[in-house]
């Protein structure tokens, strides 16, 4: 029973750590699946946004696919609506954040980390997108990023 008691305490405690940690660094980030716009496959997408750097866009951009097209090329592309309404109602042009091969089972990857120079506080809506050379487009749900 004391054991028991400790290792609850210890992991309470690893727990309180972790939670300050994650809370002081400020870090934010949104997901969303990716579904299938033309072709078969889906997927998802995660944003995940930190202060580092205060004044920069500093992201770490992760999307994965399955059930598509084996041994295909896509790219990784995004557009941004930078009146922020939460409908990604006035996207500008897609543009290409990089490239993965799927595996011959139809699956793949890619991680991407972004740094640009934009105002701290700015709010923009995202969409982002996977296109293969095949003509597969997977989509994502419109995104709100905040800018740290």
């Amino acid at each position: 029973m004391k054991k028991r008691a400790v290792l609850i305490a210890v992991l309470g405690s690893a727990l309180a750590a972790l939670m300050a940690g994650t809370a002081m660094a400020g870090a934010t980030s949104d997901h969303s699946p990716l579904t299938a716009q033309v072709g078969e496959g889906k997927g998802q997408v995660t944003i995940a946004t930190t202060p580092k750097d205060h004044g920069t866009f500093v992201g770490q951009v992760t999307a994965n696919v399955q059930g598509t097209s084996p041994n295909t090329l896509f790219s990784l592309q995004r557009a941004i609506d930078p009146t922020s309404t939460g409908t990604c109602d006035s996207l500008g042009t897609f543009e290409e954040q990089g490239t993965f091969t799927t595996s011959p089972a139809g699956s793949g990857a890619l991680h991407v980390e972004r740094h640009q120079p934009v105002p701290s506080g700015l709010t923009v809506d995202v969409v982002e997108r996977v296109v293969g050379t095949d003509g597969t487009v997977l989509i994502s749900e419109c995104m709100t990023i905040t800018i740290k």
